[in-house]
This record gives C-alpha cells, sequence and structure tokens, in this order.
C-alpha cells in the first residue's frame, strides 16, 4: 500500500506545497491551494485519473457525482479503458468483472432512466474489486416523487470508498469504535459508514478540522484531486511542514477589505496577504474574509509567501450551540434572493423551534445529501445543529408508507393543504402540496388511499 496521509479538510488541506511552476488548465492558477495535486493527478504517467474539458479546463470548484467518482476510483484502482497490451491475466479481470456485473447494472439502467451506461465498466469493475458494494451503487440514482437525482458523493461516502481502495475495507469492519467521539458532528455521520469514518482516522487518512469531519458534505473536483495526491502519490508532501506553513494565533486587530488580515498575538501584531481560494470559517461556519471583525479569536495557517491559506475565527461572545431532534413540523422555501428559508422542528415535548436557514447549511436525508431545505418532508425526523437560532446541519429521515380512510376536515392555503383522515382505529392529519395533487377536489367523507412520504401525500387513490 502506497503512502498515506492526511485526506483533505481546511487546515491541512491548503498546507500542500507548491512544486511545479507550469499552468496546465486554463481555470487553475499556480497560486491555487490544488495546483500541485491538479497536475499530478492528470499526469498520463500517474494515470490520468482526473482530466479536464475540451476546452482544456478543470473546473475545480465542481462537486462530484457518484458517477464521475466512479471514473476516478476506478483508474485509480487499476481499470485501463483499453485493455490492449495487458497481460492476459488483468484482461480477464476487466472481461470477468463485467460479465458477474452485467445483469445487476442491466436492473439499474432499467429501473432508472438517468442512469449512465456509459460508466458500467467502471462500475462493474470496482464491485469486482470490492471497493464498491450493490448499496452503493443502488444510491447512484434517487427518486424524489417522479423525478431522478445523480447526488453528489459525500466525504463520508469517499472516505469508505479510499478505504476499501488501500485495502482496508475488511479491517474496517471488524475496528474498534473509540469509547469517546472525537469529532463533533458525530452525531451526522450514518452507521454505515462509521467504522469506515474511525478507522481512516486511526490510519491518518482523516483528522476533522476543528473537532468536525462534515460526512455529508460534498467534495469538489479540486478536493478530490487532492484526496487522490496526498493517499497515491509517491512522493506525496509531509502533513504539514513548518518549513512552508507557520501556524499563527491571536485576535483580529483589523480587515483590509477582502485582502489582508491583521493577527495580534501576545508577541507581535502581523498583517498577512489573504491568498487566492484560502478557506475563512467564522463560528464553524465557512464565510469569506469581509465577515471577520477586529477581537474575534483566530488560528491561521500562514504558506511560505507569508499568505493566510486558512483561518479559523470564533467569536467573542460565547455562541448558543444547540442540538435539537424531533420531527419537520413546517419549512419555507425563501422566495427572493437575501431573504432566508425557515424550518419548524416540534420536540417529543411539544416544543416548537423556528430556525433560520443559512446558506451554507448542510442536509441529509436517509444518509443521502440534500440540496437545500426544499427536499425535506413534514414529519421527518429530524437532528439539527443550531447556531444562535440559525440551522448549520441536519440529518432527517423518513419512509414511505401508505394510509385508508374517510376524509373528515381539510384546511387548505396557497402553499399546503392539511387534511384529516379517520383511519381503521384512530385519525391521522396529512400534507398534501398543490404540484401533487389539487385539494379543491377532495370532499369531506369521501374514502381513499394515499400514498405517503412521511406525513406527505404522494398520490391518491379513491374507493
Amino acid at each position: 500500500m502506497k503512502k498515506i496521509i492526511s485526506l483533505l479538510f481546511v487546515l491541512i488541506l491548503f498546507a500542500t506545497p507548491v512544486f511545479a511552476q507550469t499552468q496546465t488548465f486554463r481555470d487553475v492558477s499556480t497560486a491555487h491551494f490544488a495546483f500541485d495535486a491538479i497536475n499530478w493527478v492528470s499526469d498520463p504517467e500517474n494515470g490520468s485519473f482526473m482530466v479536464g474539458d475540451a476546452g482544456n479546463n478543470f473546473h475545480p470548484g465542481r462537486h462530484i457525482n457518484k458517477f464521475e467518482a466512479a471514473q476516478i476510483y476506478a483508474v485509480a484502482a487499476g481499470f485501463r479503458h483499453v485493455a490492449h497490451g495487458l497481460p492476459e491475466n488483468e484482461r480477464e479481470i476487466f472481461a470477468r468483472s463485467f460479465e458477474i456485473w452485467l445483469p445487476f447494472l442491466d436492473e439499474m439502467a432499467e429501473e432508472y432512466s438517468s442512469w449512465s451506461r456509459v460508466v458500467d465498466r467502471e462500475i462493474a469493475f470496482l464491485l469486482y474489486r470490492e471497493i464498491l458494494t450493490t448499496d452503493d451503487v443502488r444510491g447512484f440514482v434517487t427518486r424524489v416523487g417522479t423525478s431522478e437525482q445523480r447526488p453528489f458523493l459525500t466525504r463520508q461516502q469517499a472516505v469508505a470508498w479510499i478505504v476499501r481502495l488501500v485495502g482496508e475495507g475488511e479491517a474496517a469492519q471488524e475496528f474498534a469504535l473509540p469509547p469517546t467521539v472525537p469529532f463533533r458532528d458525530d452525531a451526522q455521520i450514518s452507521h454505515a459508514y462509521r467504522r469506515y469514518i474511525y478507522h481512516a482516522r486511526d490510519l491518518g487518512i482523516i483528522q476533522g478540522a476543528g473537532g468536525y469531519v462534515n460526512p455529508v458534505a460534498h467534495f469538489t473536483r479540486a478536493e478530490m484531486a487532492v484526496v487522490f495526491h496526498n493517499v497515491l502519490a509517491e512522493e506525496a508532501p509531509e502533513i504539514i511542514d513548518t518549513g512552508v506553513t507557520t501556524a499563527v494565533s491571536g485576535a483580529i486587530s483589523s480587515v483590509h477589505m477582502d485582502s489582508h488580515v491583521g493577527i495580534e498575538s501576545d508577541d507581535a501584531a502581523e498583517v498577512f496577504p489573504v491568498a487566492q481560494n484560502a478557506v475563512i470559517t467564522i463560528d464553524n461556519v465557512q464565510r469569506s474574509v469581509v465577515f471577520l471583525r477586529e477581537g474575534m479569536a483566530a488560528a491561521a495557517l500562514v504558506d511560505g509567501q507569508g499568505r493566510i491559506v486558512s483561518l479559523s475565527a470564533r467569536s467573542v461572545e460565547e455562541p448558543e450551540e444547540q442540538v435539537i431532534q424531533g420531527v419537520v413540523a413546517d419549512f419555507i422555501v425563501a422566495e427572493e434572493p437575501g431573504d432566508a428559508s425557515t424550518l419548524t422542528i416540534e420536540n417529543a415535548d411539544g416544543e416548537i423551534f423556528e430556525l433560520e436557514v443559512t446558506p451554507e447549511a448542510q442536509f441529509s436525508r436517509n444518509d443521502e445529501p440534500l440540496t437545500g431545505v426544499a427536499e425535506l418532508r413534514i414529519g421527518d425526523t429530524i437532528t439539527a445543529e443550531t447556531y444562535n437560532d440559525t440551522l448549520q446541519r441536519a440529518a432527517a429521515s423518513g419512509e414511505i408508507t401508505t394510509a385508508h380512510g374517510r376524509l373528515t376536515e381539510i384546511r387548505i392555503t396557497e402553499r399546503i393543504a392539511e387534511i384529516t383522515m379517520q383511519l381503521e382505529d384512530s385519525t391521522a392529519s396529512y400534507f398534501i402540496r398543490p404540484e401533487i395533487f389539487d385539494a379543491y377536489e377532495l370532499r369531506i367523507n369521501m374514502y381513499f388511499h394515499v400514498k405517503l412520504n412521511s406525513r406527505e401525500v404522494l398520490d391518491i387513490h379513491f374507493e
């Protein structure tokens, strides 16, 4: 197994020193934090794990869906698009893997119209090598109502795949979980990936930043390039080379637009330029430089050229952090730019919490990442991390069920309708969105069957 070092995360990711100086892609400057990694993963001598488009753009900030990730992992694991010239045993592996898994992939393509058949051979190879499982592959396409989506790869999924890629899959499944959890967002880690996450931490593949592992966040192409460079390169840089980066801590003394930040420590005060693509986090939320304020406590990494490449700051006031568990009672999606969406949660004691949703808020549902609050469903069980009454992260779960009975009450608003049904031995209320069914067609005492996603109606069949 090749040298394994830290998988990206804020302070570690941006510590990669610059070696090459030739700009390979139009949209990746020599100052980009992933410049070396992107050059390395795109080099044919290293397997060309990742390549640019016809216009010579790499798209470093674009998120990666699971089909694209499968192509990257397959090449890293030894897959070749052209088998000509390979030893006979390797050609047999490619042929055999596709033969074994083709019926399963046919089943996936038949179920989902948006299934990408051009990646079938790579997926089959990863299944054959046990880098992917059938459960992983079933998540390449998801269905919400009648629409299909190709979810982005989450960090916890990427960690599991990389652990299997380096031959530690079986060890991860048997890994003894630590008695105390080192990550502040441990509750967000799916049970299916928990042992992979902690075994990867033990191997040094991940460390987390500020106590967070961000398991349901998404990878960008630049971040993925850094992952493969760090894990697979023979001469990968050390995690932190003190000759290249310097840790600076103290209080923010000045902020000059978005280009320079002053930090005052016990010894001295100094102003540092901010590197392009530097990561700035304030109270564990990624922000731009302009949100920094004088007096904030800060810890920064400064590169060999004296630039801040990452900075973590905290407000002087002690933040009110709270974890709320309950069910989704309602949510309102902002209609105008600049407005905030809201999420209402009711806990087991009947307390109501109305939370403002920040633009950076991260959501997952049934262990799959969501693009925003609009993909939740009323009635979902949810665990939400809040900060000063704003939502930062939320993990929800829901299921598809059915019910049938007589309509006893209906309340219609412009946004949603609430119906009450007399079931066999109880009453229950459900919600109908206008895009699903015109609630004005309903009448009291009607009997019908409903298909439900948590407490929201997906379909109605009348008796």
